[in-house]
């Protein structure tokens, strides 16, 4: 996460879209992903996926929002983009300095695969 976003202090901060930002959450969103195949997956893992994962569609969604769309004042999804970056920010930080499953998403995963993965024989 840090990686993500410390790679855009080098861009000019007056040209970049959100587009920009949206590539670089997927590609760091990738390469985690590619990292959980070496590595243990940990509590720390599942919510850098799921923040990560919330973050680009929120940017993918403003990127569409902003230069596509061409809409430029307020209204109720800035609101959501604003809430949803700030929470899911803080909630992957959160995690990775206090090391508990605040909104219990390992435990959901650890339920679901346990649904999955039931084999009938």
């Amino acid at each position: 996460m840090a990686l993500s976003y410390s790679s855009s202090m080098f861009i000019d901060m007056d040209s970049i879209t959100y587009f920009d930002f949206f590539l670089f959450d997927s590609i760091t969103l990738f390469v985690i992903i590619l990292s959980g195949f070496f590595i243990k997956i940990s509590g720390v893992y599942i919510y850098l996926l799921f923040g990560l994962g919330i973050n680009t569609l929120l940017f993918f969604a403003m990127y569409i929002d902003n230069d596509v769309m061409h809409h430029y004042e307020f209204w109720w999804f800035w609101w959501v983009y604003i809430v949803g970056m700030n929470f899911t920010d803080l909630t992957m930080v959160l995690v990775f300095f206090i090391g508990k499953d605040v909104l219990k998403l390992a435990w959901l995963e650890g339920k679901l695969n346990k649904v999955f993965n039931k084999r009938t024989y």
